[in-house]
């Protein structure tokens, strides 16, 4: 479901599956936000997932901020054009740090 990774005072976190839907929203949150007791410098790397629904927009949404509620980061890397573009049109590319 993820890979994780330390490097420097990041966690990185690859998503693995192809796409973040309500179909697997639930097992991929409660993993995500175990990591989230600990570390709040995170890297979220995208690079795997070419689909995002409504659902999976919350999921990244709540993930930002619950580490900004820490005083933590949050950088989305390796994005799709096609996510980010729905990252635009959200008007979520005003707080999101993107590093295509």
């Amino acid at each position: 479901m993820i890979k994780k990774e330390k490097k420097d005072k990041y966690l990185i976190i690859t998503v693995l599956p192809r796409q973040i839907d309500l179909s697997n929203l639930l097992p991929l949150k409660e993993k995500i936000f175990k990591l989230l007791e600990n570390d709040i410098f995170i890297k979220l790397n995208l690079k795997n997932v070419s689909y995002i629904d409504s659902s999976g927009i919350g999921l990244i949404v709540d993930i930002y901020n619950t580490i900004r509620n820490k005083n933590g980061e949050l950088i989305i890397f390796n994005v799709s054009d096609d996510i980010v573009e729905i990252f635009e049109m959200l008007n979520l590319t005003k707080f999101f740090n993107i590093d295509k």
